[in-house]
């Protein structure tokens, strides 16, 4: 089974933003990039496709009317944060929803490299992860969120939305997994 690391929205707004804007808690801002990191590094040196999927939104957007304007197109906060820069050749998919797939390019990508199983990071694990994973299986692929390369607004709503992802998308994955040895 071909797989890929799709990792969601590790965005300068998100994590290195003014506190309104945090998504992850300041204090887990840091272990969280580094685990995001040696899942990226451990997936290129085995040539295992990484793909970011980050929020770029235009002023009008219609989410907008459901929640604050954030990571607007072309701005330093809809940025994915340095420690995470991709690679040359890595795609970068932007979204305007919660879903990493709605009216993406996506599906498109990761038919074309044949894969057929995710592993997710990112930021946040009971929204944009959730839902990127959600769009996953709805277009058949199998979808895995890495829980030490997610994380959430606080630890309540990261130990809800690790075990709803469980429950209703698809395994939860470990660092330490023989399967992400690559």
């Amino acid at each position: 089974m071909p797989c890929a690391i799709v990792v969601v929205d590790m965005l300068n707004e998100f994590l290195h933003g003014r506190a309104e804007q945090l998504l992850v808690p300041a204090e887990n801002v840091p272990g969280l990039i580094a685990n995001v990191r040696a899942l990226v590094d451990r997936a290129r040196r085995a040539n295992v496709p990484v793909m970011y999927v980050a929020c770029a939104h235009d002023e009008g957007d219609l989410i907008f009317r459901a929640i604050r304007p954030h990571a607007l197109r072309g701005t330093w906060e809809s940025q994915i944060v340095a420690e995470l820069a991709p690679a040359p050749g890595e795609r970068v998919v932007e979204k305007k929803v919660y879903d990493g797939f709605y009216e993406t390019g996506l599906d498109a990508l990761l038919r074309g490299l044949a894969v057929d199983e995710l592993y997710l990071a990112g930021a946040q694990t009971d929204c944009c992860v959730h839902a990127t994973g959600q769009g996953a299986i709805f277009r058949g692929f199998r979808a895995h969120i890495v829980a030490e390369c997610t994380d959430t607004i606080n630890a309540e709503r990261q130990r809800v939305g690790l075990e709803r992802y469980r429950d209703l998308i698809g395994p939860v994955a470990h660092l330490s997994d023989p399967a992400l040895a690559f």
